[in-house]
């Protein structure tokens, strides 16, 4: 058993997968107590790893990663009560941009349960991280009115291998001018084929400029 105050992050996905996984290898870097651990999918799965998680490191504080908001209440059936939050934004927004064109009835189950997480995972974590004095304002617009929330800004992991996508999107780019892009995870909502599609076209408008 861990004597000293321990970390735990804890998602369903890779550590990497999410913007958590910065301040994951950052802690870990300057932290021996940061430690991650991958619970399986499925409520009752994760409600027994996290059980054995909280039986054999008892004095740690766990950290959930974004975009698993679910873990929270799950966390707090199984006795965790010092859980923070990495949410960076509402699930619901993830869930609008991702069902845009669902059929009317299957867009309004997916809202309804992701703003049903939203909610018990915001006021039953102790603490939540969000990416913007924005998203802060919004929620709070929205009737969520808690101090807990503070801004953490998502972060770049510079040493991380590039992906086959980001060394198209940086080739693609390679234009006489210079840009400075950032961008999170590699998924639907972050709009990198946009990006890809609008560099491709300022590209080739700049090639046919200066053939003028």
């Amino acid at each position: 058993m861990i004597s000293s105050r321990s970390y735990i992050f804890i998602s369903w996905y890779e550590p990497d997968y999410s913007r958590s996984g910065v301040k994951l290898r950052g802690l870990q870097e300057s932290n021996a107590n940061v430690y991650f651990e991958r619970v399986p999918l499925g409520v009752i799965s994760s409600f027994q790893a996290i059980r054995r998680i909280l039986k054999i490191k008892s004095n740690s504080r766990l950290i959930v990663m974004s975009p698993c908001h679910l873990l929270v209440p799950i966390a707090f059936i199984a006795g965790a009560r010092n859980v923070v939050l990495d949410a960076g934004w509402p699930l619901l927004d993830s869930t609008r941009l991702r069902n845009d064109r669902a059929r009317f009835w299957v867009k309004i189950l997916k809202i309804s349960i992701s703003s049903a997480i939203d909610f018990l995972s915001f006021n039953l974590a102790n603490l939540v991280f969000l990416e913007s004095k924005e998203q802060i304002i919004r929620l709070r617009k929205c009737g969520i009115r808690s101090k807990k929330f503070q801004v953490s800004y998502t972060g770049f992991n510079e040493l991380q291998k590039r992906t086959n996508l980001e060394n198209k999107l940086s080739k693609t780019l390679e234009v006489p001018k210079e840009f400075i892009l950032f961008r999170g995870s590699i998924n639907k909502e972050s709009g990198l084929d946009f990006l890809l599609e609008l560099a491709s076209n300022l590209r080739r408008s700049e090639e046919h400029t200066s053939e003028l």
